[in-house]
């Protein structure tokens, strides 16, 4: 199978063990996909560039197995109120980061 790529918010962590493993869920423009591999330093709300490929687990389907990731910055409006009310940072959450967005400079958008 050839190789994809997507790029996408960490939904969902579904398990992860002590060397960095997980499987999660990511979500790449409105489409969830499940991902598995070494991911040591990602946690749900983080966006990540992701090259893999397909494989099939007997029991859980269609996976994206991780072949290299890296950690993105969020782009836009959009992207960092998501970003910010995902429980990143503590006490930061929906209402909170909307209010906080208005502050942020037009050019960082």
């Amino acid at each position: 199978m050839e190789n994809i790529r997507i790029e996408g918010q960490i939904y969902n962590i579904i398990y992860s063990n002590a060397n960095g493993f997980k499987i999660m869920t990511v979500n790449s423009e409105g489409k969830i996909y499940t991902v598995k591999g070494l991911l040591p330093m990602v946690n749900v709300g983080d966006y990540v560039d992701i090259t893999g490929r397909y494989v099939e687990h007997k029991e859980y389907g269609m996976q994206i197995e991780v072949i290299t990731y890296e950690k993105v910055t969020p782009k836009g409006e959009v992207q960092i109120l998501e970003y910010l009310s995902s429980g990143v940072l503590k006490g930061v959450r929906r209402k909170n980061s909307t209010k906080d967005s208005r502050s942020i400079p037009e050019k960082m958008h």
